[in-house]
């Protein structure tokens, strides 16, 4: 029985946080495969950059790297991603295979109001990774406050509590570095047309991979674009 990790999001840019944390799900996890899943229409946000480009970054990102490959499985289906749908299909592909969702600290307290989030539950282990100074988004809400989510509790109270909820959860040692999609954009707004070998976004280098840098520059994707979005 193989073990298949899967990393959904946004990918708006995919940074090295993901991957970091998709290698880690391999060395640390023991995953034998890690597939990127970019949502096509997120019932949670509104990605402003298009799912073609948002797949085509996560596809550079993942590109040399051993047992990971992208699924255009969100995308190429009409109508909004929700994961339980996605674990569906997964599971029917992969019968024989154990799934595993991965997750960083942030995400982690509000798997329980995700959409049919018991079926997550029962398709998927959950693959949680921490993230360094913890979850940017502690005053946040799960949704539904029958749940009762403390968002000031720690990873391991949170898999706790998500362990009562039916969830099978595995906290990693890893510590993911803290870096911000809505910071990425932000820098990445004001490069003014630079190469992704500029000096102009040498800092990004280290936050980036390379070929998506590029990528990004060459499309100007994010260049001039303002937005409001909380700190992701």
């Amino acid at each position: 029985m193989r073990k298949i990790g899967i990393l959904g999001g946004t990918f708006n840019p995919p940074h090295m946080a993901h991957l970091n944390m998709a290698r880690a799900a391999i060395t640390e996890g023991g995953m034998d495969e890690v597939i990127w899943i970019p949502n096509g229409d997120p019932p949670h946000k509104k990605p402003e950059i298009s799912a073609g480009d948002r797949l085509m970054m996560t596809r550079l990102a993942a590109a040399d790297e051993e047992r990971m490959s992208v699924s255009d499985i969100e995308i190429s289906r009409p109508g909004r991603s929700y994961m339980a749908e996605t674990l569906e299909l997964l599971s029917a592909e992969h019968p024989d295979d154990k799934l595993f969702l991965i997750c960083g600290e942030d995400m982690l307290a509000g798997l329980v109001s995700w959409y049919r989030a018991a079926k997550i539950f029962e398709l998927a282990d959950i693959l949680a990774f921490r993230r360094e100074n913890g979850s940017p988004d502690k005053n946040g809400s799960a949704g539904e406050a029958s749940f009762e989510v403390n968002f000031e509790a720690g990873i391991d109270q949170t898999a706790a509590f998500l362990e009562r909820h039916g969830a099978r959860v595995h906290v990693m040692k890893t510590v993911l570095p803290d870096i911000s999609s809505t910071a990425l954009r932000a820098a990445l707004a004001v490069t003014n047309g630079s190469g992704c070998r500029s000096e102009k976004i040498t800092e990004l280098r280290t936050l980036i991979p390379e070929t998506v840098l590029c990528y990004i520059t060459e499309n100007r994707l994010y260049q001039g674009r303002q937005e409001n979005h909380r700190v992701e």
